[in-house]
Formats: structure tokens, C-alpha cells, sequence
């Protein structure tokens, strides 16, 4: 598999990496890269979705970590709340 086989977006939440070309990033098939990013998250949802835009998306791993909290302890409406996830993915 050769660069622009397998090229991707990788969208979360308010967050994007768009265009992932994996192998184009490493230099060479078979080679992992790692990518991240930062996302809001209000209503409670980590959405997550791959999408290929040539050849299938391949992703070996998935990390999520939450980094902060907006949530207070006066809070009464937990949904009006949001937390920043970061979002690292390997594959290659």
C-alpha cells in the first residue's frame, strides 16, 4: 500500500483531521503515525467517526484522555456542562 491509497478524515465533535494519508506522513507503508487532537464534549457524547475518502481508514489504536472540566459544583444542569477530551490515534 503505497501513499493516497488509504486516505481518511477523522472527525470529533467541534474537532477534524482531514485528508490523513497515514503512509504519505511516514514515509513508508507499515510505519505508525500518531495524530491528536483536543474536543469539546457538552452533551455527555464522545462522537467519533472515520471516514474514508480513499481505501478504508485503519487505525490500531484509539486513546481518549480526559483534560479538563467545565463542571462546577454549584452545576444543576450537568448537560449544559462540557469537557475537553484529547484524542490520539496510531496506526499505519
Amino acid at each position: 500500500v503505497g501513499p493516497g491509497a488509504r486516505v481518511f478524515d477523522a472527525v470529533a465533535e467541534d474537532g477534524a483531521l482531514r485528508g490523513l494519508d497515514p503512509v504519505a506522513l511516514a514515509g513508508s507503508p507499515g510505519v505508525g503515525v500518531q495524530k491528536s487532537f483536543d474536543v469539546a464534549v457538552s452533551d455527555g457524547t464522545l462522537n467519533l467517526t472515520l471516514t474514508g475518502t480513499t481505501g478504508e481508514p485503519v487505525v490500531s489504536a484509539i486513546s481518549i484522555a480526559r483534560i479538563s472540566t467545565n463542571l462546577g459544583l454549584d452545576s444543576i444542569d450537568a448537560s449544559s456542562d462540557s469537557d475537553t477530551y484529547a484524542i490520539a490515534a496510531r496506526g499505519g
